[in-house]
């Protein structure tokens, strides 16, 4: 929560990327997401259980489903959800 405090984007007036490097532990899905979500359901893990297991093999299908959870719960905000699974297949 609160790791992309500026939005994303080639308008964006003071450009100072910085990069934070996680070590994933195992396989699992990882989400990106807006405020417009979290603030919703503000646990890693109630995050996890929403995603989980539709985000690792039908992710398009499982954020959709998270930005209706948030559009559901009044969704006062702008509302992104990106999931990808990892390691991500091979074609």
């Amino acid at each position: 929560a609160h790791v992309i405090t500026q939005w994303l984007g080639a308008d964006f007036p003071d450009y100072h990327p910085h990069v934070q490097r996680i070590a994933l532990s195992g396989p699992g899905v990882i989400l990106v997401c807006t405020d417009g979500l979290w603030n919703y359901r503000p646990e890693a893990g109630d995050l996890a259980a929403l995603a989980l297991p539709a985000g690792l093999t039908s992710p398009l299908d499982a954020a959709t489903q998270l930005v209706k959870i948030a559009n559901d719960a009044g969704g006062r905000d702008n509302i992104t959800a990106v999931l990808v699974p990892f390691p991500p297949s091979t074609p």
